[in-house]
């Protein structure tokens, strides 16, 4: 997990002495080629959506709304790469379910709040799941159009080979 600390230490724009802060800052010129990798992803994401999932923060990017998924998907990587098999991976609301929990099931189940008194079951092989909902977090989702919070109340999730585009 040490790989996942150093994924947020560079890119997270929260610490001071990220790519990502010293970038807005002026003070690097040049961006890493692992930032530049993370702009195309989050460009190619504001490209899919019609503008909808936008992470740019005036002109540079925001890598907040991927950030997690991205060290998540370097954290399979390295399973795959020791030939683990079955895992269950939670960074904090978000999942990634490698093979599954036991060869008769053949996949991972996992459960989502969606603020009533039953959970919504979801069936996961090799597939990650981003969910945000206002019961956990709040009002914390911006419609980029209008720059306004947005008031459902409502579970939005997606689900993704990709924890990264998840």
């Amino acid at each position: 997990f040490s790989q996942t600390k150093k994924i947020e230490e560079k890119f997270s724009s929260y610490l001071p002495r990220s790519e990502t802060t010293l970038i807005r800052q002026g003070a690097l010129e040049k961006p890493s080629e692992e930032y530049s990798h993370l702009t195309k992803i989050a460009e190619q994401a504001r490209k899919d959506t019609g503008g909808l999932f936008d992470l740019r923060y005036g002109e540079e990017p925001d890598f907040g709304g991927i950030l997690k998924g991205y060290a998540l998907d370097r954290a399979v990587e390295l399973l795959k790469k020791h030939e683990i098999e079955n895992a269950l991976f939670n960074f904090g609301g978000q999942i990634f379910a490698v093979g599954a929990s036991s060869p008769q099931t053949g996949y991972w189940e996992v459960q989502l709040d969606i603020g009533t008194n039953s959970p919504k079951k979801i069936k996961l092989k090799n597939e990650s799941i981003s969910a945000s909902n206002l019961t956990e977090r709040g009002m914390h989702i911006v419609a980029p159009k209008s720059g306004q919070r947005v008031p459902w109340k409502r579970l939005v999730y997606v689900i993704d080979s990709s924890a990264t585009k998840a």
